[in-house]
This record gives structure tokens, sequence and C-alpha cells, in this order.
């Protein structure tokens, strides 16, 4: 609509001007219409970038703001995604509501749907989310909510991609970095110990 309305004014000034060089002599109002011509075939693409534009952060306005280059997700904000998007499937799960697809997690989170992508893509490889007979692609629990853990949730994204076991085993001191990273799972397993999906939907 912006890019139509910006369309026919454009088309009407330009029309108006070409009609005022009656005034001028031939040969100078030939070479200027030339000119003119030009610069209104470079307008006519920026109207028509404008409108694209327009459009696109209409339809995904989770892209505004958002700096140029390639995206990166935290090892923490994949994890809270994780819990995010599981909550999400896991309530509509119980309440009996439309299954999600990847735009409608996109537009919630107000992020690309590439981000999301990698974290679904995880949870279904790790057997907590399959993919329903739908058009668009929605997603719904895999298992039962009482059976899947919160701490299952987190290990399946972050041993997502994990290409570091010879490094692990090679380090140079690796005792006391092992010391360090078994400290860290087990003050994280006695925090989630016991606890469902289903304990964090039902507390939401």
């Amino acid at each position: 609509t912006v890019a139509g309305l910006v369309w026919q004014t454009g088309g009407w000034l330009f029309g108006s001007f070409i009609a005022s060089f009656a005034q001028y002599t031939a040969i100078y109002a030939g070479f200027a219409i030339v000119v003119i011509f030009m610069m209104w075939i470079y307008l006519s693409w920026l109207i028509l970038l404008l409108g694209a534009s327009i459009a696109f952060y209409h339809q995904y306005p989770e892209y505004q703001g958002r700096p140029r280059g390639p995206d990166y997700i935290s090892a923490r904000d994949q994890e809270w995604l994780a819990l995010w998007i599981m909550s999400l499937v896991g309530q509509s799960h119980y309440d009996g509501e439309r299954r999600w697809s990847i735009d409608r997690f996109a537009k919630d989170a107000c992020l690309p749907a590439p981000n999301l992508q990698c974290v679904l893509s995880a949870l279904e490889a790790g057997g907590l989310l399959a993919r329903a007979a739908d058009e668009p692609t929605r997603y719904l629990l895999a298992r039962s909510a009482d059976v899947i853990t919160l701490k299952e949730i987190l290990d399946v994204v972050r041993e997502t991609g994990e290409h570091l076991e010879a490094a692990r085993r090679n380090a140079t001191r690796s005792t006391a970095i092992n010391a360090v990273a078994s400290a860290i799972e087990t003050h994280l397993d006695d925090a989630l110990r016991g606890k469902t999906l289903k304990d964090m939907v039902q507390v939401q």
C-alpha cells in the first residue's frame, strides 16, 4: 500500500515535471528528459525496495532493530530457549490448544526463525519433540511431560554439536578442569533432581 501510494505520487510529479518542459527549447528539453528518465528508473527501484522492506518487516517484526551479520546465540540463551519451547509445547498439550509452529515461536520470542531452528532440531533429535503431520510444521511432545526431566532438556541442548572430546582428554591440567566441570554438573543435578516438564508447566 505504501509503495503503491509513493509510486502513484511519484508518477504524477514526474508527469507534471515533463509537461512543464514544453516552455523550454527542444534541445535542452530533450537532453533533460533523458536525465530525468534515468532518475525516474532509479527512484522506481527505490520505491520497489522500500515497499518490499516494509512488507517484510511487517510480516517478520522480530527482525526489526537487529544488527546485520551472522546471528549468534549463547549457550545460556540456547538453554533458556529450550526450556521456554518445551514449556509452551507442554502447556498447549494440557490445555488442548493449537500446536506450535516455528513461525509462532519466532513471533513470540521476537527472534528470527533460524535462531530457533537449531534448538528445535536438538530437542527433536533428543526425542523430546516430534513433528505433527500439519502444514506448516507444528511441534508436539514426543513423550509424556511427567517423564521428561528438566535436566534432560538442558542436556540435550548442551550436548548438541560437541566436538571437543579429544581436547578434554588431552587438555593441560585436565584434573582441575574436570573437577570444576564435575562440580557444576553435581550442583545442577541437585537443583533439578526429580523435577519434570510437568512440574514446570504446572508452576506457570
